[in-house]
């Protein structure tokens, strides 16, 4: 019992921390203060609640999305304080709108994903659609999708057991949420490349 406390503990701390470093950086992008963000990397590198792959992991989001669109910083910062605040439920849920947003943005005119619902006697693609499409696709590799099915479970009426089982599997639900961060910048960054070619 002692050991699941302090498990329990763990994560509760760590995913705190995470959030409030994701939350301090995505402020600080939408504010374009490069210094800070310099100086939050090293933050990273001297944090001793975090273990090198999380840390690998943070430092990979800060380095790799410079010049984040505002709305996206401030989604993901108001993501990150839902986090911090012990509000994980809300936080995925917040997550997987956005991603499906963005699924549907960047697939809206897929004619494959489109036969797919049509033989599914759909007249429109799901969660669980956009997100098959897009690990078939390979823009969601096959670890990401795994972790990010956590969100799926979110989409439906067992969501209110899913905070239970969270606390038995810290690893699973802190690598969800650095991945569901990972995959929002990155459709982002696709569905911009995607309206730059269609107004060329």
């Amino acid at each position: 019992m002692k050991e699941n406390k302090n498990t329990i503990t763990y994560f509760a701390i760590t995913v705190a921390v995470i959030a409030a470093i994701l939350g301090t950086y995505f402020y600080l992008e939408n504010k374009k203060n490069k210094v800070r963000i310099a100086e939050l990397e090293k933050e990273v590198e001297d944090n001793e609640t975090l273990d090198n792959d999380i840390k690998q992991k943070l430092k990979y989001i800060i380095e790799t999305n410079t010049d984040i669109d505002p709305s996206i910083s401030f989604e993901l910062g108001e993501i990150a304080k839902l986090i911090e605040y012990k509000h994980e439920t809300k936080a995925v849920l917040a997550m997987a709108k956005i991603i499906e947003n963005l699924l549907h943005e960047l697939y809206k005119n897929d004619k494959d994903l489109k036969e797919k619902v049509k033989s599914k006697n759909r007249k429109s693609a799901t969660f669980d659609d956009y997100l098959d499409h897009a690990q078939l696709k390979g823009i969601v590799s096959k670890e990401d999708f795994h972790l990010l099915s956590a969100m799926k479970i979110m989409r439906n009426k067992e969501a209110h057991e899913l905070a239970v089982k969270q606390k038995n599997d810290t690893a699973k639900i802190m690598g969800s949420f650095l991945v569901g961060f990972t995959t929002i910048l990155s459709l982002w960054k696709l569905v911009k490349k995607n309206k730059a070619l269609e107004n060329a």
